[in-house]
């Protein structure tokens, strides 16, 4: 087997007590993302998801109702996969903190929200929910 395949697999022993349905998982999908520490940019706040998926249950949605409104796009997101937990493997100890919020897509409003931040430190490994709202 190849190295990312080494590592999904550490990565799936590993979480699989915190995450028990990541035991049954046989897909994985890697994403790696790189700036230079100067350059202050981090990635935006996001859900992983089906991205295929729920562009096309946002297109369903609207057709149904004639326009793409809130609550609809809001019911469209609540179809969408999502993994089932999501991980970052850090590299190195530099570049920004990754923050994960208690916020999914069927999440109403932004009240009462808890988060939690991670700094980079390398080999650090941290795995959360894959339907909760983080960025770095």
């Amino acid at each position: 087997s190849n190295f990312l395949t080494q590592v999904a697999r550490r990565l799936q022993e590993t979480l699989s007590p915190a995450f028990p349905a990541l035991s049954c998982c046989l897909v994985c999908e890697f994403w790696a993302h790189t700036r230079p520490p100067s350059s202050s940019l981090g990635h935006h706040l996001h859900f992983d998801c089906d991205e295929r998926a729920l562009d096309g249950a946002v297109v369903a949605a609207a057709k149904r109702a004639g326009g793409a409104s809130q609550a609809h796009q809001t019911r469209a997101a609540a179809n969408v996969r999502h993994p089932v937990v999501s991980v970052v493997l850090y590299l190195t100890s530099e570049g920004g903190s990754t923050i994960v919020v208690d916020q999914t897509p069927c999440s109403l409003g932004m009240s009462d929200l808890s988060g939690w931040k991670c700094p980079p430190e390398a080999n650090r490994v941290l795995g959360f929910r894959g339907d909760l709202l983080h960025g770095v």
